[in-house]
């Protein structure tokens, strides 16, 4: 059983750079989860913002009618 013990803290170690390695990893972990958790608040704020817009306007964008004078206008260049 000392020789399974012996090379997990060999392994922890690694040849003296553990001290090095591990936070190096801790670090990595760290900035990823944080980068996750980031990603899916923004993904979630956008969401509502989708909903919002939306429901805002029926989920459709529209042109504004045309007035009585662009309709006039349009009227008069097709009869040139």
């Amino acid at each position: 059983m000392g020789d399974g013990m012996e090379s997990i803290s060999e392994y922890i170690n690694m040849g003296g750079h553990g001290g090095y390695i591990w936070p190096a990893y801790g670090a990595t972990l760290l900035v990823m989860v944080a980068l996750l958790v980031t990603s899916i608040r923004g993904l979630k704020a956008d969401e509502n913002t989708l909903k919002l817009l939306q429901a805002d306007n029926g989920g459709r964008r529209r042109r504004p009618a045309p007035s009585a004078e662009e309709t006039d206008k349009s009227d008069q260049e097709d009869a040139s």
